[in-house]
């Protein structure tokens, strides 16, 4: 059946199965990033056009949770994601050169940008992070 044939919840239900099986085949944060002991990601959400926008999440990863950085959009009508491993990579190539401590990234979170179809999601997402160094 094609995404485009499918309903909102349809094509949400795919993305969350796709996530979760990206998710189990990521490595262990201990194995793709020793360096950090944790990584906490606080995320702020607004939205222009709806004034109810979804209330803020935060997100803690541990040496033993899966190095995955990939959100879905919290609108339960969008099937956008959040991407931030190209984010975190960076981060992590830092090395020991001091990080700032609050590091910031503004992502927006669009459905169906991969399909090259108008957006229908409007929210910005403020993203903030605390990588913790091991040892």
């Amino acid at each position: 059946m094609k995404a485009s044939t499918l309903s909102p919840e349809a094509r949400r239900n795919l993305l969350r199965e796709k996530q979760r099986r990206n998710r189990m085949a990521a490595k262990e944060l201990r194995v793709q990033f020793p360096q950090f002991a944790s990584l906490r990601f606080d995320f702020a959400y607004s939205d222009d056009e709806n004034p109810q926008a979804p209330v803020p999440q935060s997100i803690v990863l541990h040496p033993p949770a899966r190095a995955y950085f990939v959100y879905p959009c919290p609108h339960a009508s969008c099937t956008g994601e959040i991407d931030l491993a190209a984010n975190v990579d960076q981060i992590a190539e830092a090395g020991k050169a001091p990080l700032p401590v609050t590091p910031v990234a503004r992502v927006s979170a669009y459905a169906a940008a991969k399909e090259r179809r108008p957006a229908t999601c409007t929210s910005n997402i403020r993203s903030r992070w605390e990588p913790e160094r091991s040892g």
